[in-house]
């Protein structure tokens, strides 16, 4: 579970989705990215998915996570109304973080390749067109 939803999709997409203020878009990938955390943490947990109901329940259980989990995720989506590159940014931590926590606790999971993707830059989306991200 923790190698199939380590794959974040390159954080220099919502990077741009915030400058353009985006923001339907935003809340979208934001949404994506948490589910893929929780599963990652649910995994890195030894905890079995039964859906997304009682998110903050789970969030408790999650012995292994970033601090403050449920608090901050809530927090992102008040911030991101805001501003959406703040929120941006305090979900790339929480990422982060989590690759963290694979590597520290499983370390037989390569995270390398998830990261790299994860921390791609500018100079192979700078020319996307918008339609793409």
């Amino acid at each position: 579970m923790v190698r199939a939803y380590l794959t974040f999709r390159p954080a220099i997409e919502q990077e741009m989705l915030a400058q353009r203020h985006d923001l339907l878009v935003l809340y979208d990938s934001f949404c994506t990215a948490q589910k893929h955390l929780l599963l990652v943490l649910m995994g890195l947990n030894h905890l079995y998915y039964s859906g997304f109901q009682g998110i903050d329940r789970l969030m408790e259980q999650l012995r292994l996570a970033p601090p403050h989990l449920s608090e901050r995720c809530k927090q992102l989506f008040a911030v991101v109304g805001i501003d959406p590159l703040a929120g941006v940014y305090q979900l790339h931590d929480l990422i982060e973080e989590t690759f963290v926590l694979v590597e520290t606790h499983l370390p037989e999971i390569e995270t390398s390749q998830a990261r790299e993707r994860f921390r791609a830059r500018r100079a192979s989306w700078e020319h996307a067109p918008d339609g793409l991200l």
